[in-house]
């Protein structure tokens, strides 16, 4: 099941689900790894990478360490159409 039938068919049968923001440009290399295993522990369902700006360049450095500390999906939630990465699971577009 992909991503967003995973969000649909929660959706259709009432269940909440439970996503984290993580900005690249906030977040250091060694805390990435400690904010996985506590997203692990409380059931996250999903990861979105983003921020306004990522001035830093860090952004694939950071879905990289994500996806290595755990299994959660890792979503874009780009600020522009720079922030793009083939790393992530999906990309969440907002309007």
């Amino acid at each position: 099941m992909n991503i967003y039938q995973q969000i649909i068919h929660k959706k259709s049968e009432g269940q909440k689900q439970f996503a984290i923001l993580v900005d690249p440009d906030k977040i250091s290399n060694e805390e990435i790894g400690s904010l996985c295993k506590e997203a692990s522990d409380c059931g996250v369902d999903f990861i979105f990478v983003g921020g306004s700006l990522l001035t830093n360049g860090s952004l694939a450095s950071c879905i990289r360490r994500i996806k290595y500390a755990c299994s959660i999906p890792v979503v874009l939630f780009p600020g522009n159409s720079n922030q793009i990465d083939s790393q992530a699971d999906a990309i969440l577009f907002s309007l």
